[in-house]
């Protein structure tokens, strides 16, 4: 079977995915690998995603402040912050690439374009990179 599949071009690739979670209200969007399209790439509106490890110092310290992000942004119907363990999950688009954690970055949804984001990790630095990014149009990308 999985060799005529193999032959004849019809074989799915294999994904390393978590469950995607039954409840997903809080501020922060947890997206897995079965899910990043439907949550990132093919979503309508702009993203901001934290790839993070589970046992990094560095995503540990990140999380209350990336709450707070979330917080910020949760009555904004035009952005969304979710989070992803990429140790856990394969990322399913190359653009999104993973050299340390945490990796964070920007999805224009309307034209189709990934940012890594270069600042700080401050609560107010993060909200500023969105805010900027939220409101450029395409044609200014």
């Amino acid at each position: 079977a999985w060799l005529g599949q193999y032959g004849s071009g019809t074989l799915e690739a294999s994904i390393k995915s978590e469950e995607a979670p039954k409840t997903n209200l809080g501020s922060v969007k947890v997206v897995v690998a079965k899910t990043f399209e439907e949550l990132v790439t093919a979503s309508k509106t702009d993203v901001l995603l934290e790839l993070y490890a589970p046992w990094c110092g560095h995503c540990k310290k990140l999380a209350p402040i990336y709450e707070k992000v979330g917080e910020a942004f949760s009555a904004d119907a035009s952005v969304t912050i979710a989070k992803m363990d990429a140790t856990a999950n394969d990322v399913p688009d190359a653009r999104f690439v993973v050299k340390g954690f945490p990796s964070l970055f920007f999805y224009k949804a309307g034209a189709d374009k990934v940012f890594p984001y270069p600042g700080d990790r401050s609560e107010s630095d993060l909200i500023k990179f969105v805010k900027t990014h939220v409101r450029k149009t395409r044609d200014e990308l």
